[in-house]
């Protein structure tokens, strides 16, 4: 019998050259022959993002486009990767930078519903949080949303309407969208939207935290109903709503570190009269 075996691939470098010796004793599919030789590179040559080609060091390459699963950059796109790409879903990230950072305006909650799975984006591609404009003016007069008045207490009614969906109704009079949500609040502060051409005028406003915690004297506060006058239908004695100042476009905000409907902490009562801030549509482009 003819025995047949592999030696496992030796190389042995020469004067800018290497020998390759593999399978049959010799390099031959024979018993005789010298070993092969050839021009094998040292290293293999650095690739070239934007190519089209997935090539060494490339997790994908898409000509130097950003696409629904690759960045830009030939990396995978992925939520974390401080990367904003619209095609993945992604209208915020996790960054340094404030207005892109996920941390700020919470992973779930940002506008246009931000860091979506790669592969399956919205409908539509999402905005990019720092190319919109959020703050679009106050209601203080729930008679006639569009004229100022004196403010409005938590209790919130209009054309039939009551709570959130009423203030919602409010703002779209004065040609908003929505009640702006704390976020969208601090959203705007970094744009400095309340001291543009249309600047927030100096009193109080209900803050309207339903997405995002906030340290309290040390202590963590989650959003909830009971600082938010009961989500606007107020509610006796048993809650308070969260507020904040503005006084030349400087916002000092007065939060409540207990947030559950029956707990007082003297941040200021429902029946109180405060301005309501309206936000324009998530996506609606500078």
């Amino acid at each position: 019998m003819r025995c047949r075996y592999v030696v496992v691939a030796v190389l042995v470098a020469c004067g800018g050259k290497v020998a390759v010796e593999s399978g049959l004793p010799g390099g031959q599919s024979g018993d005789d022959g010298p070993p092969s030789t050839g021009d094998i590179p040292d290293s293999e040559p650095d690739a070239t993002c934007g190519n089209g080609i997935v090539e060494v060091n490339e997790e994908c390459d898409e000509a130097g486009d950003d696409t629904a699963t690759c960045d830009a950059d030939c990396t995978l796109a992925e939520c974390g990767d401080g990367y904003i790409n619209a095609l993945a879903g992604e209208c915020c990230e996790d960054s340094a930078e404030p207005l892109v950072s996920c941390t700020d305006y919470q992973w779930a909650n940002c506008p246009c519903g931000c860091c979506s799975e790669p592969g399956d984006p919205p409908d539509e591609p999402p905005c990019d949080p720092r190319t919109v404009y959020t703050f679009a003016g106050v209601v203080s007069n729930d008679g006639d949303p569009s004229t100022p008045g004196d403010g409005l207490t938590g209790s919130w009614s209009f054309s039939g309407s009551l709570g959130i969906a009423a203030g919602d109704e409010m703002c779209v009079m004065i040609g908003a969208d929505h009640v702006c949500r704390y976020h969208e609040i601090l959203l705007a502060q970094s744009k400095d939207e309340f001291g543009g051409s249309s600047p927030i005028a100096d009193g109080t406003y209900w803050a309207n935290r339903v997405t995002q915690s906030v340290d309290v004297d040390g202590t963590p506060s989650p959003p909830g109903p009971g600082a938010r006058c009961g989500d606007w239908l107020a509610g006796g004695a048993t809650v308070e709503g969260e507020w904040f100042e503005a006084s030349n476009t400087a916002l000092t905000f007065h939060f409540d570190p207990d947030t559950a409907i029956g707990s007082i902490q003297g941040i200021g009562g429902c029946g109180e009269q405060r301005g309501i801030v309206c936000c324009f549509p998530e996506c609606l482009e500078r």
